[in-house]
């Protein structure tokens, strides 16, 4: 073997080792920088979406339904027309339910590659540079389903009233997708459906088949 041909193959070997070294460094990197980056980016932007979701959801099913206050608590009046009782309507407001829970399920399957850009310095999860760089185009896919809980208050709405809102606390179970991470999470938000101003001392509120005077 010529002194040429031992040259080339020792240049050969520093150039494999080197781009071995430098896979490598890039695996590290990679691991314990952007991929948890991308984790924590998922999951804030499922959030943000789910928030959005949920609202839609809300809001689509109360038009649908066509559901107002009366439709979901009916009220017991005295002869001079002072509420004395208020007894939730469990089949609106189980009917609300479902159909928030379904429409939920449906809008977050119908997330498929939505794209989100995130500066370069962002994804490296590195401070120096976070919010710099090119912005990286990202694609997020969410799924999950949610519960919903019926929630009835009552507030101090100034002299001799008092405010009665009812409300869907909406937890939701999603798994977010941004290649190669993803995040499992839940978002718990609470979204007011219906309130109504009560004149008068606190009635007697009904709910489930139990009675209880609200404070």
């Amino acid at each position: 073997m010529t002194v040429s041909a031992i040259q080339k193959r020792r240049r050969l070997k520093r150039w494999l080792i080197f781009v071995f070294l430098l896979l490598a460094f890039s695996l590290v990197l990679f691991e314990f920088y952007v991929r948890p980056t991308i984790a924590a980016i998922a999951a804030v932007q499922g959030k943000r979406l789910c928030n959005e979701v949920i609202n839609e959801a809300v809001d689509e099913s109360l038009s649908e339904l066509k559901l107002t206050y009366d439709d979901l608590a009916e009220t017991t009046r005295n002869e001079n027309g002072a509420v004395l009782e208020i007894t939730s309507n469990m089949t609106n407001i189980n009917k609300l339910k479902t159909l928030v829970g379904l429409k939920i399920g449906e809008k977050l399957g119908e997330i498929k590659s939505k794209r989100i850009d995130v500066p370069l310095g962002t994804v490296m999860g590195i401070d120096l540079f976070y919010m710099r760089g090119p912005n990286i185009p990202l694609h997020i896919s969410m799924s999950g389903n949610a519960d919903t809980d019926f929630k009835s208050e009552f507030e101090s709405g100034g002299i001799n009233q008092t405010v009665h809102r009812l409300s869907l606390t909406i937890t939701a179970d999603i798994t977010v997708l941004i290649p190669p991470a993803s995040e499992n999470t839940a978002v718990t938000t609470n979204v007011m459906i219906a309130e109504t101003i009560i004149a008068g001392e606190v009635p007697n509120y009904t709910l489930y088949g139990s009675q209880y005077l609200t404070e």
